[in-house]
């Protein structure tokens, strides 16, 4: 049953990337496994860091001014900053922003996914709800993160997107903590990024890549 639910927690990923692929003629599936692979490779330093601060008792405090500092701190800044960096690694320069923007977000995704196996291990249920969630919030944040980093590449300075990125999964990871009707203020985090996604992208579409601009 675990091995199952273990197979069930890569369905997404598995979909996503294989639409992606069908869609996008130019992307190939190597560097679709590279997104992967990086993104497992993200959560690394973000699970060592997240038991690190196991020694600090701020970041384990039931008080909402910890609860919101670890949100903003862990989920926001540190973790954002890492997927960035992994999303860096990719060859997303000479891409077109469909393809930088398709590979951000499997990268985001598949973070989400390697996340949930670990806590599903770990013995946490509800991996479904995660999956719904936490799995989508890691890529809508980690594709918005991919169009700063495609901007950069392209030699420009768009850092606006990273910072929603950061903001966006810090107030979903505080609103995500509570029950009730708070609860419900971390779906709105995901629509707003999904939106967010959708305005940059739309914003940054005239913008050419750099090896078609020095060819003009």
């Amino acid at each position: 049953m675990l091995y199952l639910s273990i197979l069930l927690c890569f369905v997404p990923l598995i979909a996503a990337a294989a639409l992606c692929l069908g869609i996008l003629k130019s992307l190939n599936i190597l560097t679709v496994l590279r997104s992967i692979f990086l993104g497992l490779a993200a959560l690394i330093p973000v699970v060592l860091l997240q038991l690190a601060a196991r020694a600090f008792p701020v970041f384990h405090s039931g008080q909402l001014p910890a609860i919101l500092l670890t949100a903003l701190l862990f989920n926001g800044i540190i973790e954002e900053s890492i997927k960035m960096s992994a999303v860096s690694a990719l060859p997303v320069k000479n891409a077109g922003l469909p393809e930088a923007a398709a590979l951000g977000a499997i990268l985001g995704l598949a973070f989400g996914c390697f996340e949930a196996v670990a806590y599903l291990i770990a013995g946490q249920q509800n991996i479904l709800l995660r999956l719904c969630t936490a799995g989508v919030i890691h890529m809508v944040c980690t594709l918005l993160s991919s169009l700063s980093v495609w901007t950069w590449k392209q030699g420009q300075n768009r850092p606006a997107p990273f910072i929603y990125a950061v903001l966006v999964h810090g107030v979903y990871d505080f609103f995500a903590r509570f029950s009730g009707g708070f609860w419900w203020f971390s779906i709105a985090a995901i629509c707003f990024g999904a939106i967010e996604c959708r305005v940059w992208y739309q914003k940054l579409i005239p913008q050419r890549p750099a090896s078609e601009r020095s060819e003009g």
